[in-house]
């Protein structure tokens, strides 16, 4: 069972499923890995166009005004694929921004949802930020407070990353503190740590229950084919209690 248990969430579902199997081939991922440095990749705007990055954000500010979890089951299929790029990071901001609802979401958050403008976060005030390598507003806390700023105030430079999907950026401290001082508007003021970490959480694993949906039919695909002693493997009870189990932790 995916994310979204309604009619309107399994059409959503299907769109998003067959975007990716279009545009987000497994040479589509390979080539994000094998590049030197992260860039957009080239289904970017056509991941945007049709709106799904501001799902979450209230019309107003150029969303759909639809919700969380209408977002999570965008994020939930991307997921599956492995997708590269700043989609994920990109819609937490926005959540962030939207939570926040001040004069920074009113500036940033129509660049946002458009896709125009890419986001990250630094969670829990930390210098290295998953997806900041290409991002054009990141996330941070400055002396205890939260602000959306610019990527090249922080002066946010890649660093050598385990995840190749989505890499790693180090934003100066210094430089974020003067950058915070310059543009007080971009405080979000509204926002509590504890906000920040629930709604990067629930994006990311979102994105984690698409990641482990595909383990869960790659292995029991694979358990239906591969013969060991004349059989399929997925007749031997080691093999299917081991794939139920799977199941039974992703459905959790």
């Amino acid at each position: 069972m995916p994310i979204g248990i309604t009619e309107e969430h399994e059409h959503l579902r299907t769109a998003v499923r067959r975007f990716v199997d279009d545009r987000i081939a497994p040479a589509v991922v390979r080539e994000a890995l094998d590049a030197t440095t992260e860039a957009r990749p080239g289904f970017w705007a056509a991941l945007a166009e049709p709106g799904w990055i501001g799902l979450h954000v209230a019309e107003a500010h150029g969303g759909s005004g639809v919700g969380l979890v209408e977002q999570a089951v965008v994020i939930e299929e991307l997921g599956r694929a492995c997708a590269p790029g700043p989609y994920v990071p990109t819609a937490i901001v926005a959540a962030l921004l939207q939570a926040d609802g001040g004069a920074a979401a009113d500036a940033l958050l129509p660049g946002l949802a458009s896709g125009a403008r890419t986001g990250a976060v630094a969670l829990d005030g930390a210098t290295l930020v998953a997806g900041g390598a290409g991002a054009d507003v990141i996330v941070c806390a400055v002396d205890g407070a939260w602000y959306a700023l610019d990527a090249a105030a922080v002066r946010a430079t890649e660093v050598k990353s385990v995840d190749l999907t989505r890499r790693l950026a180090r934003i100066d401290a210094d430089a974020a503190k003067t950058a915070a001082q310059a543009a007080p508007e971009r405080q979000l003021a509204n926002l509590t740590d504890e906000q920040v970490r629930l709604l990067a959480a629930a994006l990311f694993a979102a994105e984690a229950v698409g990641i482990a949906q595909w383990c869960v039919d790659t292995a029991a695909e694979y358990a239906k084919v591969r013969v060991q002693f004349g059989r399929p493997i997925g007749q031997f009870q080691g093999v299917k209690h081991r794939c139920a189990e799977m199941l039974a932790r992703v459905e959790l």
